[in-house]
């Protein structure tokens, strides 16, 4: 197997074919062979145009919209151009004129719903990247993060060589990912990221698939082998207006997509009504931790005997007739569910279950998620990403079992996101935090005070609450009042190393604010 060494960078390398737009945009568009030009290279950012390439002006959300900038695209030697066409036929070709020139003309072609296409057209440019690896594409609420990562990392131990996508960034070592702000990139992004894992020599893909992926059409034209679900719950329901709009963008996607293997958690409700409903080609694992009725699955994952402290978690997992021990590093007994979704694609990968155990023992905490400071003589304190209510109602009832005295939460609630997860995720800090901190968490371009007060309406005891809107200033405050035995949860950022305010980001670190303070404490 190739070796990368740590300090390779797979986005430098010369990943540049060429073809002719004819055969890129074939069978998509039949373009007028007076059209026809070489193509070097494909973007849908007009400031990455150089000689050669096609420019892809899409119409974005929000105000963005690429055919604002064809003509900074032609100046720049786009030798074509794909745009939206608003009306509803296939496609409309034209030439453009240059600005600057009178002498080059250039291919113009207009296609309806272009978004979906996008993809499909920088999977051909890269020669099917997707379809020369095993692609792992994992969707849900919670967890894709854990997911993904513990899989790059049980197959580094298992002797192949992995890419990783998602929201801590992407590349082949977990070390050092290239951050990009997506959890799941922009089409041409993701298929050039593809291209430069396969280059390398990459033997599997792990990849988060967020539902604004999903709905944006960034991984069309992605074929995945293995589709995981972790769970559905409340979120991101200020892009996606209702939580009916959210399920339905969650099941389309595993039911459309043409994967091998279905993995699915049958105790979430997503999860089990589509193993019930599904009726396409992938064959389906489910995995669970209940001993309810398996919809008549034949390949079960069970949990059980699940023990959990702030030292790890450990579990028994069994598949057909065959029973392993797991232990790991992991804190949270949720993890549990997160664990058995990777033995189980890791099974798709035709890996047997001992093998799978072996390489998961001791696994350690992904970054951010249930990340354990202090202890002994000091509080505890456990930096997590747990941003939905969903997700802060896991994490406060595994550490209300662990906690030998007093469980405080510390978190707030992003600005410009759905306001409406506010005031239930105050309810849950409530009933299961003995003392709640609320703090500021993003608030980009909303007023912080008005944040604080939607989150205060889900309190009965408003009162009792410390609003602290100064996020340093508040986990100084939970930590000087802590004593050992507190457990101290700082939710909501996780692995991020800022603060949005406005459109300015702050360097800001729960975790590196923590050790720090940890490190002053006198009671060492």
């Amino acid at each position: 197997m190739r070796e990368v060494s740590s300090t390779e960078n797979f986005a430098e390398q010369d990943i540049s074919p060429f073809m002719l737009l004819s055969e890129l945009l074939n069978p998509f568009v039949e373009l007028p062979k007076k059209m026809d030009r070489e193509v070097l290279g494909i973007t849908t950012d007009s400031r990455d145009v150089e000689p050669g390439y096609v420019f892809i002006a899409q119409v974005g959300y929000g105000h963005h919209d690429g055919r604002d900038f064809i003509q900074e695209a032609l100046h720049s030697g786009a030798v074509a151009v794909l745009s939206e066409l608003t009306v509803n036929q296939d496609t409309k070709t034209s030439l453009l004129m240059p600005a600057h020139t009178s002498h080059v003309v250039v291919p113009h072609i207009q296609i309806y719903n272009l978004t979906e296409l996008v993809g499909h057209v920088a999977d051909k440019f890269y020669n099917q990247p997707s379809m020369q690896m095993q692609m792992i594409g994992v969707t849900g609420t919670n967890g894709k993060t854990t997911i993904t990562t513990l899989l790059s990392k049980a197959m580094k131990q298992l002797d192949i060589l992995a890419g990783l996508i998602g929201t801590h960034g992407q590349g082949i070592d977990i070390d050092k990912l290239n951050y990009t702000g997506l959890t799941t990139p922009g089409p041409v992004a993701l298929q050039t990221t593809l291209a430069s894992m396969r280059d390398l020599g990459c033997e599997a893909v792990s990849m988060e698939v967020s539902s604004h992926g999903i709905a944006q059409s960034r991984v069309r034209g992605v074929y995945f082998d293995t589709l995981v679900l972790s769970n559905v719950t409340r979120d991101h329901l200020d892009f996606h207006g209702d939580i009916s709009a959210y399920h339905a963008v969650k099941k389309k996607f595993l039911c459309d997509y043409a994967a091998r293997y279905l993995v699915l958690n049958l105790d979430d409700e997503v999860g089990k009504q589509v193993a019930k409903d599904y009726q396409g080609s992938a064959s389906l694992i489910g995995y669970t931790l209940r001993n309810d009725p398996n919809l008549g699955l034949d390949n079960v994952l069970r949990g059980y005997q699940v023990y959990a402290d702030l030292n790890g978690l450990q579990m028994l997992v069994s598949y057909k007739s065959t029973t392993v021990k797991i232990a790991t590093k992991l804190i949270g007994s949720f993890n549990a569910y997160n664990l058995l979704a990777v033995v189980a694609s890791l099974l798709t990968m035709d890996f047997k279950l001992s093998e799978i155990a072996e390489a998961l023992q001791d696994i350690t905490p992904v970054e951010g998620r249930m990340e354990s400071y202090g202890g002994g003589q000091k509080p505890t304190v456990i930096v997590d990403y747990a941003h939905t209510p969903a997700a802060l109602e896991e994490v406060l009832v595994s550490l209300q079992r662990y906690c030998e005295r007093r469980l405080v939460c510390v978190f707030g609630c992003g600005g410009d996101r759905d306001s409406g997860k506010r005031k239930l995720m105050g309810q849950i800090a409530e009933r299961y935090a003995d003392h709640v901190i609320i703090t500021d968490d993003n608030p980009r371009h909303e007023s912080s005070k008005r944040i604080v007060e939607q989150v205060l309406r889900g309190f009965l005891c408003p009162w009792a609450v410390d609003v602290i809107h100064d996020r340093t200033k508040a986990i100084v405050h939970a930590i000087d009042e802590a004593m050992p035995g507190d457990v101290i949860l700082i939710a909501g950022k996780g692995h991020e190393s800022y603060q949005i305010i406005g459109d300015e980001k702050i360097a800001f670190s729960d975790k590196e604010q923590v050790k720090f303070l940890l490190n002053l404490r006198a009671d060492a």
